[in-house]
């Protein structure tokens, strides 16, 4: 199914580039539609509310920074759960996000919709739960990822990764797929915004 069904939004899509002759076949390997958890009428249409992991990733900059867009922050945040005490980790032992985007992503709505301090950035006594936070939505978008990378390199044979929407900017991923022994370069567009192909 090409179109989405009413109340349905694309969530991750995969496809495989092929050379033959002098053209270019482009072939659809994925395309996971997502229900809508929230009436499309409210601001950015609920996509913080979406079940898609670049969406899960823009929910923890919503709540940190309250603005969905400020994914790069979150990024750079990340690391610093490195110098927490106590560990990052115990904060937040449980995935948020978890399984492979192909057949078995799983969201922790409830530890979501119970995170605490809600855009509260300016309050320095929240910083290092924001830390820890971040720390754990940047370690599950790598590990969500990586697995989804692997299937589809799996699934195509391609080496070559190309990838596109605001995920591709997350350059701690980008490096993490490069790592990865089935990858051989990963291409990120200038411009990889989620209007697709």
């Amino acid at each position: 199914v090409l179109e989405a069904r009413m109340g349905y939004r694309e969530a991750e899509t995969a496809y495989a580039f092929e050379r033959d002759g002098t053209s270019v076949r482009l072939s659809r390997l994925f395309k996971r539609w997502t229900r809508e958890r929230s009436p499309p009428e409210l601001y950015n249409h609920g996509f913080e509310n979406m079940e898609s992991v670049g969406a899960v990733y823009s929910r923890i900059a919503s709540h940190i920074f309250g603005d969905w867009n400020a994914c790069g922050k979150v990024m750079g945040l990340a690391p610093w759960a490195a110098d927490l005490k106590p560990d990052a980790s115990d904060r937040f032992p449980d995935p948020i996000m978890k399984g492979n985007v192909w057949d078995s992503l799983e969201i922790d709505w409830e530890l979501l919709d119970s995170l605490e301090h809600v855009n509260a950035w300016h309050a320095p006594e929240n910083r290092d739960f924001y830390t820890a936070l971040a720390h754990r939505i940047q370690t599950d978008l790598e590990d969500v990822v990586s697995e989804f990378v692997d299937k589809i390199v799996a699934e195509s044979g391609a080496r070559t990764v190309c990838l596109a929407g605001g995920v591709a900017l997350n350059c701690p991923l980008n490096s993490k797929i490069l790592a990865r022994p089935s990858v051989d370069h990963v291409l990120v567009p200038p411009y990889p915004g989620d209007e697709g192909i």
